[in-house]
C-alpha cells in the first residue's frame, strides 16, 4: 500500500518541487491549496477553515505543511504584519491540530531563515553552523509567525506523539 501524503501549499514554488519529488519517490500525493498548479490530485482548501482541513487530511499517512503567506511586510503598514502573523499561526495550528487528532504521526513543516533576522537586517550569526538553538531575531510578522509556529510544532508533537 502506497503512503498517502498531503502537501499544503503544494502549488507554491517550494510546494510544486516537493509534490514532484514525492511523486517521483513513489508516494501518493494530494495537493491542498487555494489554486492548482501541480499534476497531483488536488483539493481546493482554505487552511483557515479547521473543519475543511480535518476533512482533507482524513486518510492521510503524513503531511508536508508549506501553506503560509510568505510575503514581506511593508514597513509602512504594520497592520499587514499583524494579518500575516494571524494567518500563518492559524493555518499551522489547524494543520497540526487536525493531524494530531486524526492520528497522523508524521508532519513536516518548514520554518524560515527569517527567524534569525535575515535578510531584513544586518545581523551576523552568533555561531556557525546554525542550529535550532541559535537565538532568534525576527523582524516582521512573517518571521514572528514562524517563531511562534516552531513552539507550536514542538508542543503539538509532544501532545500527539508526532515527529
Amino acid at each position: 500500500m502506497m503512503t498517502r501524503v498531503a502537501v499544503t501549499g503544494g502549488s507554491g514554488a517550494t510546494g510544486r518541487t516537493t509534490v514532484a519529488h514525492l511523486i517521483e519517490s513513489g508516494y501518493e500525493v494530494v495537493n491542498l491549496d487555494r489554486v492548482d498548479r501541480t499534476d497531483a490530485p488536488y483539493i481546493e482548501l482554505d487552511l483557515r477553515d479547521y473543519s475543511a482541513v480535518a476533512a482533507a487530511l482524513t486518510g492521510m499517512d503524513a503531511v508536508v505543511h508549506l501553506g503560509s503567506d510568505p510575503r514581506p511586510d511593508p514597513a509602512d503598514d504594520p497592520a499587514q504584519g499583524a494579518e500575516r502573523f494571524a494567518h500563518n499561526t492559524t493555518v499551522t495550528f489547524n494543520v497540526m491540530w487536525a493531524a494530531g487528532h486524526l492520528g497522523i504521526r508524521r508532519v513536516v513543516w518548514a520554518s524560515s531563515q527569517q527567524v534569525f533576522g535575515w535578510p531584513w537586517v544586518d545581523v551576523s550569526p552568533e555561531y556557525l553552523p546554525l542550529d535550532e538553538n541559535h537565538p532568534h531575531h525576527p523582524q516582521n510578522g512573517y518571521a514572528m509567525s514562524k517563531v511562534a509556529c516552531e513552539h507550536l510544532a514542538r508542543h503539538l508533537a509532544d501532545k500527539f506523539g508526532m515527529t
